[in-house]
């Protein structure tokens, strides 16, 4: 579903982080030449795709999948009981996060700049971008702070691993006794 929208550069940013995180969820070794992002049925050139993402009608459930060199997203809304509880727990997502950023950063938090980097490709956003990606897009992710072993470039505040999330796989099974 697309609205017009006046996109900010938050709005922006925080598209800038999911496409990251969709890219390192397919494992992109190489940048993809173009996005589908539905409902648009042409491919998006990757300068434009942060934008094309930031007007969907937030928040929304992203997967994402390579067909050929294009990367294909499939967002779908979020609405009702399945919204409220995304928005509850996108929250907790956020705050788990402040502390590292209060210990480790000087500046407020919000304005605190972030690295989040996979492994062969990384964007810079601020920590409010960050929460705006928590509370618009739900998807799978791996977020790791990188720790005191790493020192951030001049400007930056931390650096956050984006990776895969892991597999988990439960198999049940009945035992007689």
């Amino acid at each position: 579903m697309s609205v017009h929208v006046d996109l900010t550069k938050l709005d922006q940013e925080a598209a800038r982080i999911a496409l990251l995180v969709l890219r390192a969820n397919v494992r992109c070794v190489t940048p993809p030449h173009g996005y589908v992002i539905p409902p648009e049925q042409r491919p998006v050139p990757p300068m434009q795709a942060d934008s094309a993402l930031a007007r969907l009608a937030k928040p929304v459930h992203c997967n994402a999948r390579m067909e050929g060199e294009l990367l294909a997203l499939d967002c779908q809304l979020l609405e009702g009981p399945s919204r409220d509880n995304f928005r509850a727990r996108a929250t907790g997502h956020a705050h788990s996060w402040e502390s590292t950023l209060r210990r480790v950063c000087q500046e407020p938090i919000d304005t605190a700049t972030l690295l989040l980097r996979t492994s062969t490709e990384s964007v810079t956003a601020s920590f409010r971008a960050l929460r705006q990606w928590f509370e618009d897009y739900h998807m799978r992710y791996s977020l790791s702070w990188v720790g005191p072993r790493l020192v951030p470039p001049p400007g930056v505040c931390i650096v956050l691993d984006v990776d895969p999330p892991s597999g988990i796989s439960i198999e049940m099974v009945h035992v007689e006794e």
